[in-house]
């Protein structure tokens, strides 16, 4: 299973990073970096997945509403 690189390490402080996997938890992942990820993060993001695929998350209520608006209109 896909491992996270260790520079995303910081945006899941609270989970166990040995269970965590892109495949199994690839929405949780995302929308935790579309929420709070920095630059890096994000260009990693839009590498693993499409554009479709990111923009089905953006009504989801993990991401708060200045990223949700941000990213709807970066991916309008």
């Amino acid at each position: 299973m896909y491992k996270l690189p260790p520079f995303l390490n910081k945006y899941f402080w609270g989970d166990d990073l040995n269970e965590i996997n892109l495949k199994d938890h690839k929405n949780y992942i995302a929308k935790t970096i579309l929420s709070i990820g920095d630059l890096r993060a994000v260009k990693w993001l839009n590498d693993k997945f499409d554009t479709p695929f990111l923009k089905s998350l953006l009504d989801s209520k993990r991401i708060d509403e200045k990223s949700r608006a941000f990213w709807k209109l970066y991916y309008s």
